[in-house]
């Protein structure tokens, strides 16, 4: 049965069918529901860093208990790599937004797992989405410069989230931090919106309506299907999902969990036939990224490229 959104039906069924995965493949990994790729190679360069460093420790520990730590030998070198390679993790995990950032940047300025054509595809839908959906642009950027997942991402289009500009919104609290809905396969149902969902009923002062949460979910959304559209997966979907989430917790009427995942399907369904639809403009927006076009010459590319 479908699960309605704010404007219809999303299915997980009804998703398979717009999109065209395979039952067999689970929604949630080529639309990049938890993928942030700079995170997940930090996490793998911190997480090997521990082990290496821990066993670092306990080898010069070893040593160390025989004699064996003598001036000049290896032993010491051991152990300040130990120490050196904890070190790093906590600092790692103090500047976890500011490294994650900075990460992205190196991997787009040298193009590893091919970040950067996957990087300028989410910019160019996001682009493309506001335009579609008349929202103002607040800033662009020609250069990229990084995507922060604990804040809103700050790729090159900087999008107003409404018509009338940013407002002043205190967002609902969440119980536990934790989103809560975790798939776009599994419907979470209105009995799950209890001890999950949580969250104040009481209206938010200058929240977003429903409509404005339309347009949000289009043009956070437009980014991992273009780059599953484009590339046949998502790699920096994680940011965009959280900024949706953060989004929906910021509407003026509560919106409670098997809605919010309502929400994100919805817009995924509807996003990604716009895309479709808009594919030879999706395609010169990002040739047009790709030479660092500025944003005038990218809103003539938006206006004079035919569907």
């Amino acid at each position: 049965m479908p699960a309605g959104g704010f404007r219809g039906g999303s299915s997980a069924l009804q998703l398979r069918a717009a999109t065209g995965i395979e039952e067999e493949t689970l929604l949630d990994v080529p639309l990049g529901v938890s993928t942030y790729k700079a995170l997940q190679v930090k996490n793998y360069f911190s997480g090997s860093l521990m082990i290496f460093g821990g066993i670092g420790l306990l080898v010069a520990g070893s040593a160390e208990s025989q004699g064996m730590l003598e001036f000049g030998s290896v032993g010491p070198g051991i152990e300040r790599f130990g120490y050196g390679a904890l070190l790093l993790n906590i600092l790692i995990g103090i500047f976890s937004e500011e490294s994650s950032d900075w990460l992205s940047k190196q991997m787009f300025q040298f193009d590893v797992f091919g970040y950067r054509k996957r990087a300028i595809t989410c910019e160019a839908a996001h682009l493309l989405l506001s335009y579609l959906c008349g929202l103002p642009l607040e800033s662009y950027d020609r250069q990229h410069i990084g995507y922060p997942l604990k804040s809103r991402p700050t790729g090159r289009a900087q999008i107003y989230s409404t018509r009338r500009g940013d407002p002043e919104v205190t967002p609902r609290k969440r119980q536990f931090g934790l989103p809560p809905w975790a798939s776009l396969e599994d419907d979470v149902g209105a009995e799950d919106d209890g001890f999950l969902g949580s969250l104040d009923a009481m209206p938010v002062k200058n929240g977003y309506t429903a409509k404005e949460i339309d347009r949000l979910s289009l043009v956070l959304l437009a980014a991992p299907a273009a780059e599953f559209m484009v590339l046949g997966s998502s790699s920096n979907g994680a940011p965009v999902y959280q900024a949706l989430d953060d989004a929906m917790l910021m509407a003026h009427d509560m919106v409670p969990p098997s809605k919010m995942q309502a929400q994100t399907r919805w817009g995924l369904i509807k996003v990604y036939g716009l895309l479709q639809k808009n594919r030879n403009k999706l395609a010169a927006v990002v040739g047009g990224m790709e030479r660092e076009a500025s944003f005038r010459e990218l809103l003539a590319i938006i206006e004079t490229t035919p569907e």
